[in-house]
């Protein structure tokens, strides 16, 4: 193999590189954009309900099954996203709560206050963005509670 061959070779392998990487960074820019559109429709829908344009009931009922399936299925991949890789007390921090120390028991104590708060008979009267987010929060704070 003469230098000229080496050369397109290692330039062949750049360009694949960096279109691994412009694929990655659009992943997750979309990834980006989807949680941002969640978070902006979540609110919506709440202030909605508060100002009583729309109740979570008429609201759910707009909503088709299969809307309600794809929003299941955004927000698994999200909430994934989110724990993907993080230790326990990571996690916990990116779910917003608190953790007064390191101990064991400390810990203990935060996945409580984590599975409380995002209960599903907690969040029964809020919209169904909402509902469907805690719903996947509490599925994965109760399976890491398990490994305690």
């Amino acid at each position: 193999m003469d230098a000229a061959e080496r050369a397109a070779q290692r330039e062949e392998q750049d360009s694949e590189l960096h279109r691994q990487q412009d694929h990655q960074k659009q992943k997750q820019e979309e990834k980006k954009d989807l949680w941002l559109n969640f978070l902006q429709a979540a609110e919506e829908e709440e202030e909605r309900r508060k100002t009583g344009g729309v109740s979570t009931s008429q609201g759910e009922a707009e909503l088709e099954e299969a809307e309600i399936g794809l929003l299941r299925d955004i927000i698994q991949s999200l909430v994934a996203e989110m724990v993907e890789g993080k230790d326990k007390v990571r996690m916990l921090q990116a779910f917003r709560i608190p953790i007064s120390g390191s101990s064991a028991s400390d810990l203990k104590l935060a996945y409580r206050r984590a599975a409380m708060r995002y209960h599903p008979d907690k969040n029964r009267n809020v919209g169904i963005r909402q509902r469907l987010f805690a719903e996947e929060v509490f599925k994965t704070i109760s399976q890491r509670m398990e490994m305690l």
